[in-house]
């Protein structure tokens, strides 16, 4: 990994949002580095790369960063078909970041521990902190672009279970099945993520399959993604029909015991579920601002964004096809500290690809007349 000093803008993340800036920065006069925690770029991504997304080819892709590939003779499959998370990652990501413009910009395996903001050093004012290789380097900029995401910060159930009885995440059951057949199995939470782990366990010889959820029944017909989830819904239905999933409303747990290899889950409303072999956990994600020392973010407390942001991609209001922002809404202080991507939405999921790339749009514009 080569190791830089200073750059006039860090980029924190290398997945579709981050690298997608990148693109837009090689059009300008901007030296940039992109940091990325995991070994490989859209590492979150492959994390659950057995998935498909509701975004075709075209929606999920940049398109400055399609033109770029093409002025490589790198093609992408059709654009109208629907790439899975780890199709995404090696035929569009990786691509890009092996390219000769890109590639000694981006490093991985750097995970940023610290961010600060020194008043007293003009133009250099952040300093970034990573780690990599065991060992602890730094960036100085001008401007943070913050897409990190929301990988791996789970919200987690009251329990220090081990990994292998409580998964956060959606399971690849081709590849692991043999942790699941023959077992009681439940999975918690109400979304997309919950529903695509029944789709895929429901295939398997389970012993029994359990849904757990918090409010009274689900929430179908009113999707986040503007109908792109009906058939996802539409099984799931036929599953709870069929009495393929048994459904558990009203369960929210507050503890979870085991005795023997088997596991107790108790709710709140003194309701309990036994002798389960695994839960999988699908209760959503929030934003890690815990590498930031000495900088004041204004968070909504709803859904963990920026104030001016919330009421533009409440799930209440919105789905992601009706979502429209700016990139003001990514400013979380008067600090030229922007966050991109999924996020910038909080605890909201109603992210679209396609949308966050608009925005970076507008974050260049502004970057091109601000800091040049």
């Amino acid at each position: 990994m080569r190791k830089i000093n200073y750059a006039d803008i860090v980029i924190i993340g290398a997945g579709s949002i981050g690298l997608a800036m990148a693109v837009k920065l090689l059009k300008t006069n901007f030296s940039f580095v992109v940091l990325e925690r995991g070994d490989s770029v859209g590492a979150n991504m492959l994390e659950w790369g057995h998935i498909p997304l509701f975004s075709n080819w075209e929606e999920s892709t940049d398109e400055d960063a399609r033109q770029l590939l093409e002025a490589h003779d790198i093609s992408l499959p059709s654009l109208q078909n629907y790439p899975k998370g780890r199709e995404l990652v090696r035929n569009y990501l990786v691509p890009l970041a092996e390219l000769d413009v890109l590639r000694d910009k981006v490093s991985v395996a750097a995970t940023v521990t610290n961010i600060t903001y020194e008043k007293e050093i003009k133009l250099t004012n952040f300093k970034t902190t990573y780690l990599s290789n065991a060992k602890s380097y730094s960036v100085k900029s001008a401007v943070v672009i913050d897409a990190s995401g929301t990988w791996g910060n789970f919200n987690r159930l009251a329990s220090d279970l081990a990994s292998d009885v409580l998964l956060y995440g959606i399971p690849d059951v081709v590849q692991h099945r043999y942790t699941y057949v023959q077992k009681e199995v439940a999975v918690v939470g109400s979304g997309h993520s919950a529903m695509n782990s029944l789709q895929a366990l429901a295939e398997l010889e389970l012993n029994g399959l359990h849904w757990l959820i918090r409010g009274n029944a689900p929430k179908f017909g009113k999707s986040k993604v503007g109908g792109r989830s009906d058939g996802l819904e539409g099984n799931i239905q036929r599953l709870l029909k069929h009495q393929k999933v048994n459904l558990h409303p009203n369960f929210s747990i507050n503890s979870i015991n085991s005795t023997d290899g088997k596991l107790e889950l108790h709710a709140e409303s003194g309701a309990r579920l036994e002798d389960i072999d695994k839960v999988i956990v699908n209760a959503g994600a929030i934003p890690d601002y815990s590498m930031l020392s000495n900088i004041n973010v204004d968070l909504d407390t709803s859904f963990l964004c920026a104030r001016s942001l919330a009421p533009k991609i409440d799930p209440k209001l919105h789905s992601c096809s009706s979502t429209s922002y700016a990139f003001e809404d990514t400013l979380l202080s008067p600090l030229p500290y922007f966050v991109v991507g999924m996020k910038s939405f909080g605890t909201a999921s109603n992210f679209l690809l396609s949308s966050g790339y608009k925005v970076l749009d507008g974050l260049v514009e502004y970057l091109n007349s601000s800091y040049s």
